[in-house]
């Protein structure tokens, strides 16, 4: 039994302060360890339609949110080098999850074999045309190459060397396309903040992805990242107010969300703190 966990990510730990009492099955503890993600298991027939509606959408639900936590844990507690966007080419159906997905994972095999300690985190995006894209945080790959594309970006717009007014061409960015991949446009840029990047990779999970990728893969993810170290802990009231107050000064990221739990809305509070010389905090 639970109402606090804490995740230990090396240099940062996150506090995760629940309002309700949890007690993790068997199967939750099962869950936690795949590292491929599937969606929820097939609902029970309901007797009513607005019944069985109610369950899919809690189950929706349930599974965006484990699915982004999940993303986030791994991201969190690794170091990242690059960020990098797949696009597909008119010889590509990226409007089919299936085959995209299958070109993906094509090519991450591909550049696995000269680059075996590579990690990496890779992501759909479902954009509003339905289109898919994909977006992956890499690390240990000495041996890819980068590819001059000649474009520049500014924002979300980009340009050729020769478009650029003089004044601005310092606050462009030179894309560079990541070798090796032949299904489109890539974009492949260096990870200026690591601690940043696990909430940029994790917003393209979306409620819609979730409920079109249903029963199929929505990350992969190399087998050699690391985990966070995870202590799970049942508090009184008072002690955990106390223990917020302890790591108070050391606070460097707090937020509370609500989260339907069986009908019912509960509440998860999350404190980030620095983690030099807490201690056994």
């Amino acid at each position: 039994m639970y109402n606090c966990k804490i995740y230990n990510y090396g240099a940062e730990k996150q506090y995760r302060f629940y309002s309700k009492v949890y007690m993790k099955s068997e199967k939750d503890k099962k869950s936690d360890d795949e590292e491929n993600n599937k969606s929820d298991s097939k609902n029970n027939k309901k007797n009513s339609d607005n019944k069985k509606s109610s369950k899919e959408d809690r189950n929706i639900a349930s599974s965006l949110n484990r699915t982004i936590n999940k993303i986030y844990e791994y991201a969190r507690a690794n170091k990242w080098e690059y960020f990098v966007t797949l696009t597909f080419n008119n010889k590509i159906d990226r409007y089919n999850y299936n085959e995209c997905s299958k070109c993906v994972k094509s090519f991450i095999d591909d550049i696995r074999r000269n680059n075996p300690n590579m990690k990496y985190i890779i992501v759909p995006e479902l954009h509003k045309d339905k289109a898919y894209h994909f977006h992956g945080v890499f690390s240990d790959i000495p041996n890819i190459e980068l590819i001059n594309s000649g474009i520049y970006s500014l924002g979300k717009y980009t340009f050729k060397r020769e478009k650029i007014p003089p004044n601005l061409i310092e606050k462009c960015r030179l894309i560079y396309n990541m070798g090796r991949y032949n299904y489109g446009y890539s974009d492949i840029q260096k990870v200026e903040n690591t601690e940043k990047t696990a909430n940029y990779i994790t917003k393209y999970i979306t409620k819609e992805l979730v409920t079109v990728t249903k029963g199929k893969k929505r990350y992969w993810t190399s087998r050699n990242l690391k985990k966070p170290v995870v202590t799970e802990i049942l508090l009184e009231g008072k002690h955990k107010e106390q223990m917020k107050e302890l790591i108070r000064d050391k606070v460097i990221h707090e937020k509370q969300i609500s989260v339907d739990v069986g009908g019912y809305q509960s509440s998860i509070e999350y404190i980030d703190i620095k983690t030099e010389d807490m201690g056994g905090v």
